[in-house]
């Protein structure tokens, strides 16, 4: 948690679904999850730009779709993405620290 907080430039990406975005999310999280993902992912691409990293997150440890949401965005180009251990469970223990 800590590693990501010291980059510079950062893009968080929520894989979560809609609903679970819509109930809380990191701020300035965009959605991007596998179920729309044709239609999110320009978004997602209108707002990177090569010099900011990417940090998915999902909702715990557990979860794989952060996983398979960075590797879907390594296949269309984009880099560096780093994905949040423990996700959105993580971030919460931290912000209330």
């Amino acid at each position: 948690m800590e590693n990501a907080l010291k980059l510079k430039s950062v893009l968080w990406v929520d894989a979560r679904s809609a609903s679970a975005y819509e109930v809380d999310h990191i701020s300035g999280a965009l959605l991007l999850n596998e179920d729309e993902w044709d239609r999110q992912l320009p978004m997602v691409l209108q707002t990177w730009s090569p010099e900011r990293s990417i940090i998915v997150y999902c909702s715990s440890r557990q979860c794989q779709a952060s996983h398979h949401i960075a590797q879907r965005l390594k296949v269309v180009g984009v880099s560096p993405i780093y994905v949040l251990k423990g996700g959105w469970e993580i971030w919460l223990q931290h912000s209330k620290n």
